[in-house]
């Protein structure tokens, strides 16, 4: 009886291992799971009873046989207990290679999403924020800087040094700042002009000297109470001498009007002398009060009514006029008084205007005068 279940044991082995060799290499897809169809599931199914006693008496027969034959011929390679050891043992086999197979079938299905895995992992890197990276690049690191903390403070110290035993290093830097702005000013100033040349040339209210019909116009803004100023009259004087054909314009700004009252009434009365007298009588007493060598609030009422003479009405009428100097002045970039621009009478542009925001030389002024005229070399 044992023979017998052993014989259909190895029967069962033999046709689910064969079923599962089919299986593990009929797949309907690259990938797919092994799926064991119907037919196969009933050719591999269990036998009924009758099956089972006909394979019984099949093999009881055929075990029979062996016995006889193993009587007959007593050689180790034929006895029966071998052969049926050997045979099931092959039949297990057989099955462990089905089974190694199925696995080997569900692996190989995995494989496509493992594999997806590194491509993910590219992905993810090269989306990397841009903003990350640059913060760990080399060029932002702390190894890319050019000094080290300790190197740095170390400058810092022998910067000072330096310093401290040379101060005229801070003389000359200073120097050079002022340069600069000095020369921004100037740009400004200049660009201002143009913009505004008929305001300066063309008011009748201001002041005026020299033929109406000169190509240059020399155009000073000026307080009486200005030292700078008072120190600036005599050399205008002195071009207005040796230019004759240049046409000079007084522009009264009393800035140190809220200081000292004299400012503003000097200017209020210079321009009624200018509309009542003329010219003439105005370049009188435009000299006149700064011949006295009364400024910095030193100027008297006294002073102001010798210089001017008799005249009518009262001084106040003229804070339009001096409200208007006071706006284009303000607009030009004057920072103070004396302010002098020398330009040309129509034409003006940045290659023939001269500004002079303070004192200048006689020279200088003439230079200016050359460059307006547009004769220069």
């Amino acid at each position: 009886m044992k023979r017998h279940n052993l014989a259909l044991a190895l029967v069962l082995t033999a046709g689910i291992a064969g079923a599962a060799e089919e299986n593990a290499t009929d797949h309907s897809a690259p990938g797919a799971v092994p799926v064991i169809s119907a037919e196969r599931n009933a050719s591999i199914a269990m036998p009924d009873e009758a099956a089972q006693s006909a394979q019984h008496q099949e093999m009881a027969a055929g075990v029979k046989e062996v016995k006889s034959g193993s009587e007959s011929k007593a050689t180790p390679s034929n006895l029966p207990a071998k052969a049926a050891a050997q045979e099931s043992e092959n039949a297990v086999q057989k099955a462990e290679q089905a089974e190694t197979s199925a696995r080997t079938a569900e692996t190989a299905a995995a494989q496509p999403a493992q594999a997806e895995a590194p491509a993910r992992t590219a992905e993810t890197a090269a989306a990397q924020p841009a903003t990350e990276k640059q913060m760990t690049s080399p060029e932002n690191s702390a190894e890319s800087r050019m000094f080290t903390p300790e190197q740095e403070a170390r400058i810092g110290q022998i910067a000072k040094a330096y310093l401290l035993a040379h101060p005229e290093v801070l003389m000359e830097a200073g120097e050079k700042l002022d340069a600069l702005q000095h020369e921004k000013q100037i740009e400004r100033i200049t660009a201002a002009v143009i913009e505004h040349q008929d305001a300066l040339l063309n008011d009748k209210a201001i002041p005026t000297a020299g033929p109406a019909e000169a190509k240059v116009a020399v155009i000073e803004f000026f307080d009486y109470q200005c030292i700078v100023c008072a120190r600036q009259a005599p050399i205008v004087n002195s071009l207005m001498q040796a230019h004759p054909e240049v046409r000079y314009i007084f522009m009264e700004w009393p800035i140190f009007a809220s200081r000292w009252e004299t400012s503003l009434t000097a200017a209020e009365t210079g321009l009624m002398v200018w509309q009542q007298k003329g010219a003439e009588a105005y370049l009188a007493y435009h000299h006149a009060l700064f011949a006295t060598g009364h400024q910095e609030g030193k100027l008297t009422q006294a002073d102001i009514k010798k210089a001017a003479g008799k005249l009518k009405g009262k001084a106040q009428t003229m804070l339009d006029v001096i409200a208007r100097t006071d706006a284009l002045a303000q607009n030009l970039g004057f920072m103070g008084t004396p302010g002098i621009i020398v330009m040309p009478a129509t034409g003006a542009g940045a290659h023939n205007v001269t500004v002079f925001p303070g004192g200048v030389n006689q020279p200088a002024l003439e230079a200016a005068i050359t460059k307006a005229a547009g004769t220069g070399s």
